[in-house]
């Protein structure tokens, strides 16, 4: 398929009150600035915002007729902010973005193009800390079905900020529900369960800000206890066997209670690749 600028699909966001103004214009940017630009970003509040968030989001919306704000009166949980966004998605292809993110270019034009043929197409990811050419490592997933449900048994088979989809193909298998922190990774497991047909394009198509703080919200007893009901649903629907259940439980504690500095050389160590001027 040749794709032309009247592609039209949705960009599907959520902000909350910790957001840096100067993140989030950057972020949304990069998505007015797609070689292929969408029709439609839709941006939900979660909850009440500072008012230089507020005063972004007016500005950018003023002078982008394009961009839609849906403003919740509290905080819900990303989850709960998704899924009122993706409702009000007008179209069936919709590109996900965080807030604080950067999508390179021609991200849509190649993930409109897998769509075609696919439910979900997710992509490499490069992490950044500060600015985005102080590069820290890339997150590299399987591209292919087969391999993508076999990596999906021990961790996320995509990268959330990368991902596009079919808006029926998430809501078909009950879209995105609450798993605090782990509401991606639920989802995945879902739409592979229901069928969906899924691709990764070994390629970079977002840098996603990273660093410390990252690693501190991806710790302890409470994301320790989202991944534990995660594959507690996984082990009872029959994804995983009760081996895997206990060897990737135990692997999940283990990195989940490190201390943050020794969990971020371990990411950067075993989990990440080496960024190299070709991934750029």
């Amino acid at each position: 398929m040749t794709l032309t600028n009247k592609q039209n699909y949705s960009v599907l966001m959520s902000v909350y009150f910790k957001e840096k103004p100067e993140h989030l214009k950057m972020s949304v940017q990069s998505m007015l600035n797609q070689t292929i630009k969408p029709n439609e970003i839709i941006i939900v509040c979660d909850g009440p915002l500072t008012k230089e968030l507020d005063d972004t989001l007016e500005t950018l919306s003023k002078e982008n007729s394009c961009i839609h704000l849906i403003r919740l009166p509290e905080n819900g949980g990303l989850g709960n902010a998704l899924r009122i966004g993706l409702d009000a998605c007008s179209n069936e292809f919709v590109l996900r973005m965080d807030s604080d993110d950067y999508s390179i270019p021609t991200r849509a034009e190649r993930q409109l193009v897998e769509l075609e043929n696919c439910d979900i197409v997710g992509g490499n990811i490069i992490e950044f800390v500060d600015e985005l050419d102080n590069t820290i490592g890339m997150r590299v997933v399987p591209t292919e079905q087969k391999d993508i449900v076999k990596f999906s048994k021990k961790r996320s088979p995509f990268s959330h900020p990368s991902v596009a989809f079919r808006k029926s193909a998430v809501q078909n298998c009950g879209g995105y529900l609450d798993m605090l922190y782990v509401e991606d990774y639920y989802l995945w497991i879902r739409m592979i369960q229901s069928g969906a047909r899924c691709k990764n394009i070994d390629e970079c198509l977002v840098y996603m800000r990273s660093g410390i703080d990252m690693r501190k919200r991806r710790a302890g007893k409470i994301f320790n206890h989202s991944l534990r009901q995660l594959r507690k649903y996984m082990l009872k629907t029959k994804y995983i066997n009760w081996l895997q259940y206990c060897v990737y439980t135990t692997e999940g504690t283990i990195l989940c209670h490190l201390p943050v500095k020794l969990k971020e050389k371990v990411f950067k160590v075993f989990l990440r690749k080496k960024v190299n001027k070709e991934s750029k």
